[in-house]
C-alpha cells in the first residue's frame, strides 16, 4: 500500500477532510504509512482531533519537537514532519500536485523522497459510499426547495412591459439570489455564486446574471450550495420563462431536455465520460443546433456534459471530451446546454449516480419551462 502525505487545511482541501474526517481552518499534516493513517497536529487542536478524527493515530507535534530538541537536533516544522515519517517507516511518499513547494524542498533536504500523484489523489473518493450519497441527496433536496422558492417569485410577479414586477418593484436577479441564499443559510447551506441569468446573459454559462428579469426570455438558474455540516455539494440547473416564449426558444428547450435524457440513458458503469458526451453533442446536432464561432464567441453546445460531484463542486470523473471510464457509485452531473445570443440560453442539470446497469437520478425537480 502506498505511503501518502498531505499538508493542508481541511476546510478547503477535500482530500485532507476525506482522509482524516477532521475539520480545521489551518494547515496540518496527514500521512499514511504501512497501511495506517496518522494525523500530526499542534497542541491547540490535539484534543479535538483525538475525539473527532477517524485516523488510526493522532500525533502531537510538540512531543516530537521536544524529543528532537533534547537530542540537540533541529526541530523546525519540516524537521518534525520528517521525523514523524521516519519513525513510521515512510521515507518515500506520494503527495498531491497541490503540495506546498517550500515544504517539499525542505523535506527533500531531510531525506524524504516525494513523488507527485496526479488527481484524483485519493482514488477512493471516485466511488461514493452510501453515506456520501445520502449527504449529496440531502443537498439536492435543499437545492430543489430553493429553486422552488425562486419559481414562486416568478409565478407571483406580474408582467409590466419589458420587466417583471413583484409587489410594485422590478424583480431582479440580485433580489432572487438574495432570497435563495437566505434560504440556504437558514437550512445550513452556503451558496455564493448562484447563477440567475436572463436573456443574452444566459448565453454565457458562467455569467451570474444581474439586473431586471425580463418576461418571455429564458432565465437560467444554476444553483450549487454546499452543506456547512457535511461539506457535500449539490449542483442543479433549471431554465424558466415567465410569460410566453417564442417558438424558437421552445424548440431550444426541447432539444436540451432531449439531450439530457440521452446523457442519462447513456450512463452505466464502464462507459467513458467521453462517449456519453459525444452522444449528447450528437443529439443536439441532430436537432439542428450547430456549435460554431460567431462574432468572436462560441454558440451552441460548447462545454462538457458534466463532472463529478461530492466534497468538491467539480471533481473527477469528467463527462466531456476527455472523460475516462465511469465506475459504479460515482456521482456526476448531466448538464447539456444551448446558447444563442438574440434567442437565449437554456441549461438543464441533474445529479446522477452511475450504477452497474445504468443510473439513478437524485434530482426530482420537474423540468417545467413556462411559468404563467
Amino acid at each position: 500500500m502506498d505511503n501518502l502525505l498531505i499538508h493542508a487545511d481541511s476546510e478547503r482541501n477535500s482530500d485532507q477532510y476525506y482522509a482524516t474526517g477532521f475539520r480545521a481552518g489551518d494547515p496540518f499534516t496527514y500521512f499514511r504509512a504501512r497501511g495506517r493513517d496518522h494525523l500530526l497536529i499542534g497542541d491547540l487542536e490535539f484534543g479535538r482531533a483525538k475525539k473527532q478524527s477517524k485516523v488510526d493515530r493522532v500525533l502531537l507535534t510538540t512531543e516530537i519537537s521536544d524529543a528532537l530538541k533534547s537530542k540537540k537536533k533541529p526541530n523546525t516544522p519540516p524537521d518534525v514532519i520528517a521525523e514523524a515519517l521516519r519513525r513510521n517507516g515512510a521515507t518515500r511518499v506520494f503527495v498531491p500536485a497541490s503540495f506546498p513547494l517550500k515544504l517539499a524542498q525542505e523535506l527533500s533536504k531531510r531525506g524524504i523522497h516525494l513523488s507527485v500523484r496526479p488527481d484524483p489523489f485519493l482514488l477512493k473518493r471516485l466511488v461514493k459510499r452510501p453515506d456520501e450519497i445520502r449527504h449529496i441527496t440531502h443537498a439536492v433536496r435543499v437545492t430543489e426547495s430553493a429553486i422552488g422558492l425562486a419559481a414562486s417569485l416568478l409565478r407571483r410577479s406580474k408582467i409590466r412591459g419589458n420587466r417583471l414586477v413583484l409587489r410594485g418593484r422590478a424583480l431582479t436577479a440580485e433580489y432572487v439570489r438574495t432570497e435563495m441564499h437566505l434560504y440556504f443559510m437558514r437550512n445550513g447551506y452556503l451558496a455564493n455564486e448562484t447563477i440567475i441569468a436572463c436573456g443574452d446573459q444566459a448565453c454565457d454559462p458562467h455569467d451570474r446574471g444581474s439586473g431586471p428579469l425580463r418576461p418571455n426570455r429564458s432565465i437560467v438558474f444554476d444553483v450549487f450550495p454546499r452543506s456547512a455540516h457535511t461539506l457535500y455539494w449539490a449542483d442543479v440547473s433549471r431554465t424558466f420563462v415567465k410569460g410566453r416564449p417564442s417558438e424558437g426558444l421552445r424548440r431550444l428547450y426541447g432539444a436540451v431536455r432531449d439531450a439530457q435524457d440521452v446523457g442519462c440513458k447513456s450512463l452505466r458503469a464502464g462507459v467513458t465520460g467521453k462517449s456519453v458526451h459525444e452522444k449528447v453533442a450528437a443529439s443536439l446536432v441532430d436537432a439542428g443546433y450547430k456549435t460554431e464561432r460567431r462574432n468572436g464567441s462560441f454558440v451552441g453546445f460548447f462545454h462538457g456534459t458534466g463532472h463529478g460531484l461530492g466534497l468538491d463542486i467539480h471533481e473527477p470523473p469528467g463527462v466531456g471530451k476527455s472523460g475516462g471510464k465511469l465506475p459504479a457509485g460515482t456521482v456526476v452531473t448531466v448538464e447539456p446546454g444551448l446558447y444563442y445570443p438574440g434567442l437565449g440560453g437554456v441549461r438543464l442539470e441533474d445529479d446522477v449516480v452511475v450504477t452497474r446497469t445504468g443510473h439513478r437520478n437524485l434530482t426530482r425537480y420537474p423540468r417545467n419551462f413556462v411559468i404563467p
